[in-house]
């Protein structure tokens, strides 16, 4: 009991060091932080607020309350407390990208494990049985990687965050992973081990929801690991899947769970015709055989209403493109749960489409560090917005993109920003409420 409140005590130190005094991040001049509610502590209040709102989609309202908190790496996130790295605090699609993977990386020591526990161990059951006959996927057992655990979190947030658009999925996918310290050994290549992992977890997602399409290769840097591993990993997930009862057990719970949050938590207050309208978004979805029609309607609707939105606030002259803020309203959004979800997905898509859906990576000199001459000189006449850094975050290579992003990125943060003070007036006067009462 004493190293648990310990840790608590400890989780509850560092984020108010963060907030109300300096650290090292920020020199630590002073034993008092003169810049107070500045804009690291904004950000770090949004993301908190939302992390907390967005895991009433998986856990118990009042059960799941992080401290958000930042560093200079990479960390997994747990109950209580959730590091971003700090070059992803000033680049929100990074957050939003991985919001669902922190909160859900927690599940294990949630009530959620006891439903996940018997699917899990019915899964590895059948890993023993394949591996026998399949080198890949002995490979990856001795390696160690194999984690059902990962297979969970992304078949959920894949739902959430994408909207059930697997491209919109992979292009993030790798533009995260590419800012990972894992994926390079000491000189800047790409590690076997780690990329190996990634593709067969991507692949596995794929299949999980009926994408039978080869993956697409995301760097040319790449395309010798790809065609040295892709097919086979995507015939030893192929033989994984047949016949195995814990991937039916799997799909059928993160079906259960979508259902359960659409219907109480996304959908639940929504009155307003502004989600009725049409779109171009709105495309049909094939879905497996296995799954049900509720489902169906929920992966659906939830897909129209991102692509709703996007076309609503992210055009060429709509609000979020032009920097004006875009405030929730109960009257015309109904849920914040459904307003905060489409936002996130939205600028996801917007920078997708802007990059033109393709991955560019900052190239660096792994000597010293700084980006390579050759490179800046070609990517200066391109018309992507950013690159992916490797050493985190995102590097401009030409001064004239950086306007338009930093206006729409700032437009969504305050958009957000307000969504996070509604939220804490919603949980003080509930408190106050509940204080009265007694």
């Amino acid at each position: 009991f004493e190293s648990i409140l310990k840790r608590y005590i400890d989780v509850f130190e560092e984020g108010h060091q963060i907030r109300m005094l300096n650290t090292y991040q920020f020199e630590e001049i002073s034993d008092f932080d003169l810049d107070f509610n500045g804009s690291v502590q904004q950000l770090l209040t949004i993301y908190n607020s939302l992390i907390i709102h967005i895991g009433i989609l998986i856990y118990p309202k009042g059960n799941f309350g992080p401290v958000v908190q930042i560093n200079q790496k990479n960390t997994v996130g747990s109950l209580i407390s959730i590091n971003y790295n700090v070059a992803h605090l000033t680049s929100p699609e990074f957050v939003f990208f991985t919001i669902l993977k922190e909160i859900l990386n927690s599940f294990p020591h949630s009530d959620l494990e006891q439903e996940i526990s018997p699917i899990r161990t019915k899964f590895y059951e059948k890993v023993q049985q394949v591996i026998r006959e399949n080198a890949m996927l002995k490979d990856l057992y001795e390696l160690g990687v194999l984690d059902f655990d990962y297979y969970v979190n992304d078949g959920i947030r894949f739902l959430y965050t994408s909207g059930f658009d697997i491209k919109l999925f992979d292009y993030w996918f790798w533009s995260f992973n590419f800012q990972n310290a894992s994926l390079y050994n000491q000189v800047g290549v790409f590690d076997k081990k780690y990329l190996k992992n990634e593709l067969f977890r991507l692949t596995f997602l794929h299949r999980l929801y009926g994408f039978t399409e080869t993956l697409e290769c995301p760097l040319p840097e790449l395309q010798g690991y790809w065609d040295t591993w892709c097919l086979t990993i995507e015939d030893t997930v192929t033989v994984l899947f047949k016949d195995n009862e814990s991937i039916q057990d799997l799909r059928s719970h993160i079906y259960d769970l979508l259902q359960k949050a659409y219907d109480e938590q996304i959908v639940k207050s929504e009155t307003s015709s502004f989600w009725n309208k049409a779109t171009q978004y709105t495309t049909p979805i094939e879905f497996t055989d296995e799954t049900p029609n509720t489902t169906r309607f929920a992966i659906q609707g939830l897909k129209h209403r991102y692509g709703l939105f996007y076309e609503t606030y992210f055009g060429a002259d709509k609000d979020l493109n032009q920097g004006k803020r875009v405030f929730f309203s109960q009257e015309k959004h109904g849920s914040t749960m459904l307003f905060t979800l489409s936002l996130m997905n939205a600028y996801l898509r917007h920078l997708y489409e802007q990059n033109g859906s393709k991955i560019k990576l900052l190239r660096r000199n792994w000597e010293n560090g700084t980006p390579l001459k050759i490179f800046i000189d070609s990517a200066e006449s391109t018309e992507s917005p950013y690159y992916v850094d490797q050493f985190g975050g995102v590097f401009f290579a030409n001064n004239s993109k950086t306007t338009p992003y930093f206006i729409t990125r700032n437009a969504v943060v305050q958009s957000l920003w307000h969504v996070s003070l509604l939220l804490k007036k919603e949980f003080m006067e509930t408190q106050l409420a509940s204080n009265e009462q007694q």
